[in-house]
């Protein structure tokens, strides 16, 4: 069973192609990293990928259910994610945000808090108010958010953002054991590709919309190719053949 499968998805804005008969599939287990500048189209992939947004052509389906075009889907609550900036109660602690989170999805897991905050280092500050947090502190509480319900599937759109070096290792760390303890399916995009680098088991690749490439790292490492450099060779012979 695969945990994404994307069929000639194709989704347009006031007459503007976004997303051209996109293809994909991420298996169960893997980390897929989904590369792509600003504006490629990643984004609108992800909110699809929840019926944020309505596709005008083409399938999706999560762990062989297909995402309804109208409702809501049972697989979402199996599924933990991050896309664009997280939004949270500011009024409220780290620990008061993830208890309305567990009651909202229905997830009865308020003893899991405390290890959660422990995992992504808010452990400290769980009484802290959260508009007295940074950027780094408020995306480590939206993973929080995203793996307590120990999710099948986690859809993370730049989910290092804001992290000073160590956070940023300590966040691998934890997507790595997330991934090989639970594992948990991952697809994650970042502009940080020397740190996707270290954590992917699949590339892909879009640009203008368009997929150009999905592929195992392992073959992309075989010969001797710099993520950074490959990345950035696929999509300017992309654009050149557009």
């Amino acid at each position: 069973m695969n945990a994404i499968e994307i069929r000639n998805l194709t989704k347009s804005f006031e007459g503007q192609v976004v997303l051209s008969n996109v293809n994909m599939t991420v298996k169960q287990g893997e980390i897929y990293a989904f590369l792509g500048a600003n504006g490629a189209g990643k984004s609108t992939l992800m909110k699809l990928l929840f019926d944020i947004l309505k596709p005008d052509e083409g399938s999706i389906s999560l762990f062989s259910e297909q995402v309804a075009k109208k409702g809501y889907n049972r697989i979402f609550s199996q599924i933990g994610s991050i896309i664009e900036t997280p939004v949270h109660y500011k009024h409220l602690t780290a620990i008061e945000n993830l208890q309305i989170h567990c009651d909202y999805v229905g997830v009865h897991l308020r003893q899991e808090i405390p290890h959660v905050l422990e995992l992504v280092g808010l452990h400290d500050v769980k009484d802290k108010r959260v508009g007295e947090f940074s950027l780094g502190m408020k995306q480590r509480l939206a993973l929080a958010r995203a793996f307590i319900a120990k999710p099948k599937l986690l859809v993370l759109d730049e989910p290092i953002n804001g992290l000073d070096p160590m956070g940023i290792g300590d966040i691998r760390d934890l997507l790595l054991t997330v991934n090989k303890e639970f594992g948990t399916a991952i697809f994650i995009s970042s502009h940080i590709i020397s740190e996707i680098e270290k954590i992917a088991d699949t590339i892909g690749i879009i640009d203008q919309g368009v997929m150009l490439i999905q592929k195992p790292l392992e073959e992309i490492q075989k010969g001797n190719a710099d993520l950074e450099e490959y990345f950035r060779h696929v999509v300017i012979g992309g654009r050149e053949n557009v």
